[in-house]
Protein backbone atom coordinates (compact mmCIF):
# COMPACT_ATOMS: atom_id res chain seq x y z
CA UNK A 1 0.00 0.00 0.00
CA UNK A 2 1.41 3.45 -0.89
CA UNK A 3 2.27 5.64 2.06
CA UNK A 4 0.08 8.61 2.85
CA UNK A 5 1.11 12.18 2.08
CA UNK A 6 1.53 12.65 5.83
CA UNK A 7 4.02 9.79 6.10
CA UNK A 8 5.87 11.09 3.04
CA UNK A 9 6.01 14.58 4.59
CA UNK A 10 7.56 13.19 7.77
CA UNK A 11 10.15 10.93 6.11
CA UNK A 12 10.96 12.53 2.75
CA UNK A 13 14.48 13.83 2.26
CA UNK A 14 16.03 11.58 4.89
CA UNK A 15 18.60 8.88 4.14
CA UNK A 16 16.95 5.46 4.17
CA UNK A 17 20.06 3.37 4.73
CA UNK A 18 23.31 3.39 6.64
CA UNK A 19 24.62 2.31 9.99
CA UNK A 20 23.21 5.21 11.94
CA UNK A 21 20.23 7.21 10.71
CA UNK A 22 19.23 10.26 12.71
CA UNK A 23 15.53 10.51 13.50
CA UNK A 24 15.76 14.23 12.76
CA UNK A 25 18.07 15.30 9.92
CA UNK A 26 20.78 17.76 10.91
CA UNK A 27 20.86 21.27 9.51
CA UNK A 28 24.31 21.78 8.01
CA UNK A 29 25.53 25.28 8.87
CA UNK A 30 28.87 25.10 7.08
CA UNK A 31 29.30 27.21 3.95
CA UNK A 32 32.39 25.38 2.74
CA UNK A 33 33.32 21.72 2.62
CA UNK A 34 36.72 20.03 2.64
CA UNK A 35 38.05 18.06 -0.27
CA UNK A 36 40.95 15.60 -0.15
CA UNK A 37 42.89 17.66 -2.69
CA UNK A 38 42.68 20.65 -4.98
CA UNK A 39 42.04 18.23 -7.85
CA UNK A 40 39.09 16.73 -5.97
CA UNK A 41 37.69 20.19 -5.29
CA UNK A 42 38.08 21.09 -8.96
CA UNK A 43 36.25 17.87 -9.94
CA UNK A 44 33.41 18.66 -7.53
CA UNK A 45 33.06 22.21 -8.80
CA UNK A 46 33.05 20.91 -12.37
CA UNK A 47 30.38 18.33 -11.62
CA UNK A 48 32.69 15.41 -12.37
CA UNK A 49 32.73 14.20 -8.76
CA UNK A 50 29.93 14.02 -6.22
CA UNK A 51 30.22 15.90 -2.98
CA UNK A 52 29.82 19.41 -1.69
CA UNK A 53 32.22 22.31 -2.06
CA UNK A 54 30.43 25.54 -1.22
CA UNK A 55 26.89 26.00 0.12
CA UNK A 56 25.92 28.32 -2.73
CA UNK A 57 26.20 25.27 -5.01
CA UNK A 58 24.62 22.78 -2.63
CA UNK A 59 24.73 21.33 0.86
CA UNK A 60 23.41 18.28 2.69
CA UNK A 61 20.56 20.41 4.06
CA UNK A 62 19.61 21.75 0.64
CA UNK A 63 19.83 18.27 -0.88
CA UNK A 64 17.52 16.85 1.82
CA UNK A 65 15.04 19.70 1.25
CA UNK A 66 15.02 19.17 -2.53
CA UNK A 67 14.53 15.41 -2.05
CA UNK A 68 11.61 16.08 0.30
CA UNK A 69 9.94 18.50 -2.12
CA UNK A 70 10.39 16.05 -5.01
CA UNK A 71 8.86 13.23 -2.94
CA UNK A 72 5.90 15.39 -1.92
CA UNK A 73 5.34 16.49 -5.52
CA UNK A 74 5.78 12.99 -6.93
CA UNK A 75 8.68 14.22 -9.07
CA UNK A 76 12.08 12.74 -9.86
CA UNK A 77 13.90 15.83 -8.65
CA UNK A 78 13.35 19.37 -7.38
CA UNK A 79 15.47 22.50 -7.28
CA UNK A 80 15.39 25.05 -4.48
CA UNK A 81 16.35 28.68 -5.01
CA UNK A 82 17.34 31.33 -2.51
CA UNK A 83 14.95 33.93 -3.91
CA UNK A 84 11.92 34.31 -6.11
CA UNK A 85 13.98 36.02 -8.80
CA UNK A 86 16.44 33.13 -8.82
CA UNK A 87 13.48 30.75 -9.21
CA UNK A 88 12.13 32.78 -12.15
CA UNK A 89 15.56 32.83 -13.79
CA UNK A 90 16.00 29.06 -13.35
CA UNK A 91 12.45 28.31 -14.54
CA UNK A 92 12.98 30.32 -17.72
CA UNK A 93 16.37 28.72 -18.37
CA UNK A 94 14.82 25.28 -17.91
CA UNK A 95 12.49 26.01 -20.83
CA UNK A 96 15.73 25.96 -22.87
CA UNK A 97 14.87 29.38 -24.23
CA UNK A 98 17.51 30.64 -26.61
CA UNK A 99 18.33 33.05 -29.42
CA UNK A 100 15.34 33.99 -31.55
CA UNK A 101 12.84 32.49 -29.07
CA UNK A 102 10.01 34.60 -27.69
CA UNK A 103 8.75 34.83 -24.12
CA UNK A 104 5.16 35.91 -23.56
CA UNK A 105 5.03 37.90 -20.32
CA UNK A 106 2.29 39.61 -18.34
CA UNK A 107 2.56 43.36 -18.94
CA UNK A 108 2.21 44.06 -15.22
CA UNK A 109 5.09 41.79 -14.25
CA UNK A 110 7.29 42.49 -11.25
CA UNK A 111 9.91 45.16 -11.96
CA UNK A 112 12.85 42.85 -11.28
CA UNK A 113 11.34 40.30 -13.71
CA UNK A 114 11.23 43.03 -16.34
CA UNK A 115 14.87 43.89 -15.62
CA UNK A 116 15.94 40.24 -15.91
CA UNK A 117 14.18 39.94 -19.26
CA UNK A 118 15.43 43.30 -20.50
CA UNK A 119 19.07 42.63 -19.61
CA UNK A 120 20.05 38.95 -19.34
CA UNK A 121 17.53 37.50 -21.77
CA UNK A 122 17.87 40.35 -24.24
CA UNK A 123 21.64 39.67 -24.32
CA UNK A 124 20.75 36.06 -25.16
CA UNK A 125 18.77 37.40 -28.16
CA UNK A 126 15.47 36.34 -26.58
CA UNK A 127 12.51 38.53 -27.48
CA UNK A 128 9.95 39.46 -24.83
CA UNK A 129 6.36 40.26 -25.80
CA UNK A 130 4.21 41.79 -23.08
CA UNK A 131 0.50 41.01 -23.02
CA UNK A 132 -2.52 41.87 -20.90
CA UNK A 133 -2.80 38.64 -18.91
CA UNK A 134 -6.41 39.41 -17.98
CA UNK A 135 -7.34 39.02 -21.66
CA UNK A 136 -7.18 35.24 -21.96
CA UNK A 137 -8.14 35.33 -25.63
CA UNK A 138 -5.19 37.56 -26.46
CA UNK A 139 -2.86 35.43 -24.37
CA UNK A 140 -4.05 32.23 -26.10
CA UNK A 141 -3.70 33.76 -29.58
CA UNK A 142 -0.19 35.07 -28.95
CA UNK A 143 0.83 31.85 -27.19
CA UNK A 144 -0.08 29.64 -30.13
CA UNK A 145 1.60 31.85 -32.67
CA UNK A 146 4.92 32.88 -31.17
CA UNK A 147 5.81 31.98 -27.62
CA UNK A 148 8.39 29.53 -26.28
CA UNK A 149 7.28 30.16 -22.69
CA UNK A 150 4.59 32.04 -20.82
CA UNK A 151 5.34 34.01 -17.67
CA UNK A 152 2.32 35.28 -15.77
CA UNK A 153 2.84 37.35 -12.68
CA UNK A 154 1.46 39.93 -10.37
CA UNK A 155 3.27 42.09 -7.91
CA UNK A 156 2.44 39.67 -5.10
CA UNK A 157 2.87 36.27 -6.77
CA UNK A 158 4.91 35.18 -9.80
CA UNK A 159 4.47 32.00 -11.83
CA UNK A 160 6.53 31.02 -14.87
Amino acid sequence: MPESIFTTAVHAGRPQSGDSIASVPAIELSVSFRAASAADLHARLGGDQSGFSYSRYGSPTLEAFEMAVAALEGAETARACASGMAAIHVALLLTEVGAEDTLLVAQDCYGATFSLLDTVFRQMNVQTVFVDATDTGAVAARWRSIARALCLSSRSQTRC
